[in-house]
């Protein structure tokens, strides 16, 4: 009688140990991959989102949110709601997973639902409109907002520094419109701003060290950003502060090669070791 033939034990542990292995060579490629396939995503996400901000503008003279200190003015998902409406996809990074509600807590890979019922307050006090249960994991340069007078220079800012919408702008495609953030409003970034000590660390205050909001390691070093020619790229984490968030923005501050030259590389080894590996601009 013929023994049937069939594989030994020995066999099918080196057979499953060979797919272990090229299972293990795999991952890293495939999930680098999908990472790439995420960041394309956001980058066209951000497109779209430039685009309604140009919209937007074309409405209204040029100008962005002609505001006052009244954040019901000058929130964008207010005033951009009537124009993406029902599509509020194309204002989460697909590298966001969790929703959490305000207050935010300054998570790189949380979007945020920043947005309540009118009359409820967020945590500085001021009144938001709602304006859907939608998330939002991106945020807005406020330097682009138009303040409607010198009395209406926001938070404090100087009046003077604010762009005022898109209108004729040198330099167009160094201006920051809006981009992945770990709030869903935005800030006034300045070129002395301290960068975040550990990925996540929020701002100091409402007015200070706001470049924090940005600077998320949510695309491995990056940002993705949309600018005010419409388009959209990669930016480096350390690049927000060689970026042209407001008139007269200091490129050459103590954060970058071109102002502060090796001292800055020390500067950022010393402040925020987590970034060490990150180019400097």
């Amino acid at each position: 009688m013929k023994r049937k033939k069939g594989f030994t034990l020995i066999e099918l542990l080196v057979v499953i140990s060979i797919i272990a292995l090229l299972m293990a060579i795999l991952m890293p490629s495939l999930q680098r991959a999908r990472n790439m396939a995420k960041n394309v995503v956001c980058r066209s996400n951000l497109r779209s989102c430039g685009l309604l901000f140009i919209m937007f503008a074309e409405d209204h003279g040029g100008k962005l949110m002609e505001s006052g200190n009244s954040i019901k003015e000058m929130s964008w998902q207010t005033q951009l709601y009537p124009y993406y409406g029902q599509s509020a996809d194309v204002m989460v990074c697909p590298n966001t997973s969790e929703n959490r509600p305000a207050p935010h807590n300054s998570k790189p890979f949380w979007r945020y639902q920043e947005v309540k019922g009118a009359g409820d307050s967020d945590v500085t006090g001021y009144d938001l409109v709602r304006v859907g249960d939608e998330y939002y994991s991106y945020g807005m340069n406020n330097w682009i907002l138009s303040p409607k007078n010198e009395k209406d220079g926001l938070m404090g800012n100087d009046f003077d520094s604010y762009w005022r919408g898109f209108s004729t702008l040198d330099n167009a495609d160094q201006i920051p419109v809006f981009g992945d953030h770990h709030g869903a409003n935005g800030g006034w970034p300045k070129y002395n701003d301290m960068p975040p000590r550990y990925d996540g660390e929020p701002a100091t205050s409402n007015t200070k060290d706001l470049m924090r909001r940005w600077t998320i390691n949510r695309h491995d070093g990056n940002i993705n950003m949309v600018f005010v020619d419409g388009s959209a790229r990669t930016v480096g984490l350390k690049e927000n502060w060689t970026l042209l968030w407001h008139r007269g923005f200091d490129t050459k501050g103590p954060w970058t090669l071109a102002g502060a030259g090796d001292a800055a590389a020390a500067r950022w080894n010393r402040y925020a070791p987590w970034m060490k590996s990150f180019k400097v601009y």
